[in-house]
């Protein structure tokens, strides 16, 4: 595989050049493990980033989803979980919806 600076890899396409650089330096030794530090260092990058990502999109659907359960008339909204307050719709702590 040649590298394309226009092309976008995979994880997958990081993990088999992290193979190939360390069959090459069981071959001919420890000048390569920089390429194969940079390697690692790029993958673990985008899987945090990928995790950061995924924790704020979760956040945001459940403010989302806390917003939808709000009164419209300001008051706090109960909690999306199952509401123990809750009954036929309205909680008991705010009032009706």
């Amino acid at each position: 595989m040649q590298f394309d600076p226009k092309r976008s890899y995979s994880d997958d396409d990081i993990e088999r050049a992290m193979a190939t650089v360390a069959r090459v330096i069981e071959l001919h030794g420890e000048a390569y493990w920089p390429i194969l530090e940079r390697l690692e260092a790029e993958l673990e990058s985008r899987r945090a980033r990928s995790a950061r990502l995924a924790r704020h999109l979760k956040r945001f659907a459940l403010a989302q989803g806390r917003r939808r359960i709000a009164s419209p008339r300001g008051r706090p909204p109960c909690d999306p979980a199952p509401c123990a307050h809750e009954v036929d719709g309205s909680c008991q702590t705010t009032g009706p919806y």
